[in-house]
């Protein structure tokens, strides 16, 4: 039973989406075992009291916002209450990981950097900012920034990548932009209904910038980015600057409700380390920088004080 029209919907429709709710979670969630739930048919109905109250698109947000994961969550309420929005007032009502992420957001002064990529060389430091990995001619548009820091006049020795304002986006994205950090096949790893899986990226030719490799990384680098700062760090190719990144293991998988409610959540298809480790925890700087203490985002020149004046590990 679908609900087709703008009507309110009955228990047995309501019965039907908490059951698929559960049985969904409980086989395809990509973060249950973090999680560390083991019966979602008690969970998913502990959010569902009564079934008459005329909060059940509350509920179901209720539930989805447990997680405090940001690939999980509701896309549009359906049709019985297209209108329907469950956070009203910014930030009162907003659960504390998404006020976290986005006052990063704000702290890094993502609302009014460049939407795409820019490019910034000072001295021997090159600063690329990549703003998403779902920019449209990726691959093309990274070789002529590559090849502006490669010609450079002056040899660049350090080049600082910006994924504080990177939510995510292509997987395969992250790999062009790891092939100028390195000319060896990139590995990445998975874990799906408990098995492992190696997937290996051969990369394209002699790629790879003569230089050391900073990433700047807030609470809003997320999923895809989140990735290319752990892979990054974990293969020793970068070390990471700033804030712990935000997170975002899993691949989305999308869900309409049997009320209508369109959802999408975290897939089991859990990228990892090469322990098979989720990368869901975020990664911790090697260099630590509080994004708020600044009025505005530091300079080039202030990030590079910063990486110079770092302790080395």
């Amino acid at each position: 039973n679908i609900i087709k029209k703008n009507v309110d919907i009955n228990n047995t429709i309501k019965t039907e989406t908490v059951n698929y709710l559960a049985f969904v979670f409980d086989h395809f969630y990509g973060l249950k075992d973090y999680y560390g739930i083991t019966d979602f048919n008690q969970y998913a109905w502990s959010y569902f009291p009564n079934l008459l109250t005329s909060t059940f698109l509350g509920n179901i947000w209720n539930f989805l916002e447990s997680f405090e994961d940001g690939h999980t969550q509701v896309v549009s309420p359906g049709h019985h209450d297209p209108a329907y929005v469950q956070w009203k007032v910014w930030p009162k009502d907003y659960p504390t990981y998404i006020q976290d992420m986005y006052n990063e957001y704000w702290d890094c002064g993502c609302d009014v950097r460049p939407a795409e990529f820019e490019l910034q060389i000072e001295g021997n430091t090159a600063y690329l900012i990549v703003r998403s990995f779902s920019v449209t001619d990726f691959k093309a548009t990274l070789e002529g920034y590559m090849e502006q820091i490669r010609t450079n006049e002056i040899p660049i020795e350090k080049v600082i990548i910006d994924m504080t304002c990177n939510g995510g986006g292509v997987l395969a994205n992250v790999f062009y932009l790891m092939n100028y950090m390195t000319n060896e096949n990139i590995s990445f790893y998975t874990n799906t209904l408990g098995a492992h899986m190696r997937y290996d990226y051969a990369v394209a030719g002699d790629l790879a910038l003569d230089a050391e490799f900073y990433i700047l990384t807030s609470k809003y680098t997320f999923s895809a980015a989140n990735l290319f700062a752990a892979l990054s760090h974990e293969r020793g190719l970068a070390k990471t600057v700033g804030t712990q990144s935000g997170g975002g293991a899993c691949s989305i998988q999308a869900l309409v409700l049997p009320n209508g409610t369109l959802v999408v959540m975290s897939s089991n298809m859990n990228l990892s380390y090469s322990t098979f480790e989720t990368v869901e925890e975020g990664v911790a700087p090697d260099i630590a920088i509080d994004w708020s203490s600044y009025a505005s985002f530091p300079s080039l020149s202030t990030l590079i004080t910063i990486i110079d004046n770092a302790p080395s590990n």
